[in-house]
C-alpha cells in the first residue's frame, strides 16, 4: 500500500522546505519598475517577429520601440505625449 496526502498538505510541506534566501523573489519589485504597470498584448508570430526585427535593425530593446508607438498614438489622437504625463 502507497503513502498518500492530499495536494494542498504536500504543497504546504515543499513550501515550508525552501529556505527564504532560495525563494524566488517577485520581479514586479525591482527599483526600475516601481510605480510602472505593465501593458502588453496578443499579436501573431510574424508580428513579433517583424517587431523583433525592427528593434535589432535600430539597436534598440522592443520597449523602447513601445514607448515611441505610444507616444506618437497619445500625440496623434490629442493627448499629451509619454514624457508630458511621466513628469
Amino acid at each position: 500500500m502507497t503513502n498518500t496526502t492530499d495536494l494542498a498538505t504536500a504543497l504546504n510541506q515543499t513550501a515550508k522546505e525552501i529556505p527564504p534566501e532560495r525563494a524566488k523573489k517577485n520581479s514586479d519589485h525591482t527599483p526600475a519598475r516601481a510605480g510602472k504597470k505593465m501593458i502588453g498584448g496578443h499579436f501573431s508570430w510574424a508580428v513579433h517577429k517583424q517587431l523583433k526585427q525592427l528593434a535589432l535593425d535600430r539597436d534598440c530593446s522592443i520597449q523602447t520601440l513601445l514607448e515611441e508607438a505610444l507616444d506618437q498614438l497619445m500625440i496623434n489622437s490629442g493627448l499629451p505625449g509619454l514624457k508630458e504625463v511621466d513628469e
